[in-house]
């Protein structure tokens, strides 16, 4: 696939989001409920999550809490604009990985939505004084989980760091069955004496640091809020219901189904029913691991994240030492406004 034309490289996004994450980190940085909590209330959980699902913050104005509202809202708010301003810009002919601008603020506004759904419910049910508390819910606030992969505490627990060492192994099983090639046309990253990163062409010890910086930046809001959504409530929600293990096993095989839409972005046949096929029972796999790790944990989500964050960052920094014109940053990256 011959990349896009690039009419202007822009390192906004790579700036503004870093800074809009730990903002609304602080202003949601929610302290837990208690009796003598000003934020008590009876309010429907399901109410304040199905607000949420209109717009990241709503359901926390429903809950009387506007500064954890605001900076949901607020960071909604920038990646929606950044989402709508890419599409504006000319639809990716390739599909949405063809097109990183639109990718990267679409994981962005996604999991601050997944992020927000989770945290209406969960601060809800705990603002209820625990009359309807059935079971264990993770007390950590967005500060937390920002952290989290960096926290050495969290990382070098065994589960974590030996759990990272298997994950990246299935992962690596994974790409090899799926991929017709591992390595690019162009030889990998020590073979070449210039690398593709926002539409510039750069001397590798310049490009590949800047790639990773690309994909801290995109992987950080993915691990949050895909574990908030899928451990804290999906998982959570559902060992109410049939006990810790049926909802461990129910909540892995819908974290593997909501990743089959990314079959789409596959543009080869074959190589789109191998990823059905081969890739979403070993995605269930992992999801099992990182729901055994939320439990283990007596239900707490740090060291999810952080494996989940790192999982992703290690694959792909592989993926680009092997391929680094098959990277969407080689394309370009770049914010409207």
């Amino acid at each position: 696939m011959r990349p896009r034309t690039v009419k202007r490289p822009c390192l906004s996004a790579l700036v503004l989001v870093p800074i809009a994450l730990l903002l609304a980190g602080r202003a949601a940085a929610e302290p837990p409920a208690h009796a003598d909590s000003p934020r008590r209330t009876d309010k429907s959980p399901a109410g304040a999550a199905a607000l949420s699902v209109l717009f990241p913050g709503a359901g926390h104005f429903y809950l009387g809490d506007p500064a954890t509202g605001a900076g949901l809202s607020a960071l909604g708010a920038l990646e929606l604009g950044a989402l709508v301003g890419t599409a504006l810009d000319g639809w990716p002919e390739g599909g949405l990985d063809a097109d990183p601008s639109f990718m990267l603020s679409a994981l962005w506004y996604q999991n601050t939505w997944l992020y927000g759904i989770f945290a209406a419910w969960r601060d809800a049910r705990l603002a209820r004084d625990g009359q309807d508390l059935h079971h264990p819910l993770p007390g950590e606030n967005l500060d937390d989980l920002l952290w989290a992969p960096f926290d050495p505490d969290t990382f070098f627990e065994p589960e974590v760091a030996l759990g990272l060492v298997g994950m990246l192994g299935l992962g690596v099983l994974a790409t090899w069955l799926i991929s017709d090639h591992l390595v690019g046309q162009g030889g990998t990253v020590f073979e070449r004496d210039e690398l593709r990163f926002m539409g510039q062409r750069l001397h590798p010890g310049l490009g590949a640091p800047l790639g990773e910086v690309y994909y801290l930046g995109l992987f950080a809001p993915v691990g949050i809020g895909e574990e908030a959504f899928f451990r804290g409530l999906v998982q959570t929600s559902l060992s109410e219901r049939v006990g810790d293990w049926g909802g461990w096993a129910l909540s892995s095989l819908i974290f593997a189904a909501a990743h089959a839409p990314n079959a789409m972005a596959i543009e080869d046949e074959q190589e789109q029913l191998r990823y059905l096929t081969i890739g979403l029972p070993l995605m269930a796999l992992t999801g099992a691991y990182l729901g055994w790790v939320y439990m283990h944990n007596h239900y707490s989500l740090k060291e999810s994240v952080a494996l989940h964050f790192w999982y992703d960052f290690l694959l792909s920094s592989l993926s680009f030492a092997l391929d680094p014109d098959g990277q969407p940053f080689a394309v370009r990256i770049c914010m409207p406004f």
